[in-house]
This record gives structure tokens, sequence and C-alpha cells, in this order.
């Protein structure tokens, strides 16, 4: 058997922040009160997967590449700003799987970052992933 495995992933990121007694400066002027926001991507990869070594641990890594729909929103007091893109995203991955027969354990941590995205809408960020799976192989 191959140590390589190659897939596509679709995934939801969400990200919020709320936060009172706020204050900015914006075009001279001083602002003061509630602060959110909200981040969602949407990124859709081409992963592959070299499992290291073979046995009932099983440590891998992986490298995705693929594209990412950003929406960001943030609303200061009465200020609103919402900013779309489609970004380019480069994602390696480390993790192992515990096989336990017919069970699979698992746990990874996954980086994402941008490499088309603005400065000021660019998505990177970490991902810690656990995982359960079954098989009848």
């Amino acid at each position: 058997s191959s140590n390589v495995s190659l897939g596509i992933s679709f995934q939801w990121i969400n990200w919020e922040d709320d936060k009172n007694g706020v204050t900015y400066e914006r075009d001279g002027a001083t602002i003061f009160g509630s602060d959110y926001r909200e981040i969602n991507a949407y990124p859709l990869l081409f992963q592959g997967r070299y499992e290291i070594t073979k046995g009932l641990i099983k440590p891998y890594v992986g490298l995705g590449i693929g594209a990412a729909y950003v929406e960001q929103y943030q609303r200061l007091s009465f200020i609103e700003d919402t900013k779309f893109s489609t970004q380019g995203i480069l994602s390696p991955e480390v993790g192992f799987y515990y096989d336990i027969g017919s069970v699979v354990l698992g746990m990874g941590a996954q980086y994402y970052g941008s490499f088309t995205g603005t400065d000021s809408a660019r998505m990177q960020g970490l991902t810690i992933r656990l995982a359960i799976g079954f098989s009848s192989m």
C-alpha cells in the first residue's frame, strides 16, 4: 500500500469577536462604542498527505492548495464595512492517525495562508482538528 493519499477538502471557517467600550480614531474624529467583527471563509483545497510510517500510529505531513471565498464584516458603533474576496490558499498540515481495528482516531494541525489576498483582507490562521473514522477494510 502507498504512503501517499490525495483528496479534496471543503470547509467553513467562522470567527466572531464582539467588544464594548472601544475607542477609535477615524478621519480626525474619535469614535467610542461597540466593535463587532465576523469572518466567514470557505476554502476548497486539493490535498495530499504522506504517511511517514506505517503501523498502529501513523504520523503524516500534508499540503493543500486551492481557493477560498472570504466574507469580512465589521461594525463600529454606527459604521459598517463589508469586504468580499476570493484568495489563493496554501495549507501545510501535520498530524497522526491511531488505528484501532475498524475505528481510526486522528489529530492534526493545519495552517491556512493566503498568497493572493490584500493586506487588509488576507486569510490566515491555524486549525486544530480531532477526528474519528470507521473502516470495514
